[in-house]
């Protein structure tokens, strides 16, 4: 109470921040890929993607752009993880038909 026998006046209200829906979406989806024979993965790198932009652009009343990076990070490492030894294997076959033609 003042020094008037009255209440203080309530100070100014913030909002809270919320999680972005997408980031937490977007890392599940790129943990999930590997068992879903990285279906799951490139919604999640398209989720993250968008939520790093949603996060970006809300000017502080979204969280979550650790999330939604992390889910782009990872997205990708799963994508190369697949392309890069299918890419090898194609390599090598093109290879051995070559030789196999002399």
């Amino acid at each position: 109470m003042d020094e008037a026998g009255g209440y203080y006046a309530a100070g100014p209200h913030y909002a809270v921040p919320e999680p972005s829906g997408k980031a937490i979406a977007a890392l599940i989806l790129t943990l999930l890929g590997p068992f879903t024979c990285f279906l799951f993965t490139i919604i999640g790198l398209i989720l993250g993607h968008s939520a790093l932009a949603e996060i970006r652009c809300s000017r502080g009343a979204l969280t979550g752009e650790g999330l939604a990076l992390a889910a782009v990070i990872i997205g990708w490492l799963s994508v190369a993880l697949v392309l890069i030894p299918l890419l090898i294997f194609v390599a090598i076959m093109v290879f051995l038909a070559l030789v196999s033609a002399l």
